[in-house]
């Protein structure tokens, strides 16, 4: 591919970022020119953050367009939904089946819908649904969803596994290499029922 654009969303604390940075070195190695922004949002109180990866032979703009992107990766299911706009109608969604309530829905304001995949389901969309926390907790650490969800994406991609392996290696401290390589391969190795 000439480009390729990620979002990659969820909520503080999920890993976003992480996995947008990891993203970003993995395209760099690959030989692309990298373009990384990040949105925090309220990102310390379970608020909505997003990250966009564009990759190209050259980026000249860091900003996607609805309807651009080529991989969105939602860490929780209703920021599947609210960042759908952004998905190219031929694009690849890799959901995260966590459901984390936002504050209105937690303060009684407003309900969590519990159909969401059924409507994204509906409208037509190539989509990837993984229990990534279920498959974190088997691992033995929960904060090792964002690297399943990169496992997933990475099978997407035509970029090697070695270069995927060795980027994880040298983008995160020593101590947690085993546990995320687990994850990643999980990740990749996820057989969709």
């Amino acid at each position: 591919m000439n480009k390729i654009d990620f979002l990659f969303v969820g909520v503080g604390g999920q890993g976003v970022l992480t996995a947008s940075r990891l993203m970003s070195n993995v395209g760099f190695k690959s030989g692309y020119d990298v373009k990384l922004t990040e949105v925090h949002g309220m990102a310390q109180r379970g608020g909505s953050v997003e990250s966009a990866v564009r990759l190209a032979k050259k980026v000249h703009s860091p900003l996607l367009s609805k309807g651009d992107v080529d991989f969105l990766v939602a860490f929780e299911c209703l920021e599947a939904a609210r960042y759908l706009e952004y998905l190219k109608p031929d694009g690849k969604l890799l959901v995260s089946d966590e459901m984390l309530p936002p504050l209105s829905v937690i303060s009684g304001k407003s309900e969590y819908p519990t159909d969401i995949m059924d409507k994204i389901r509906e409208l037509g969309f190539d989509f990837s649904l993984i229990n990534a926390s279920k498959i974190a907790k088997d691992l033995g650490n929960p904060k090792t969803i964002n690297i399943i969800m990169m496992g997933l994406l990475s099978r997407f991609l035509d970029i090697s596994v070695d270069l995927w392996i060795e980027t994880l290696k040298e983008f995160l401290p020593e101590r947690l290499h085993e546990i995320n390589l687990k994850a990643f391969m999980a990740g990749r190795e996820f057989k969709e029922k």
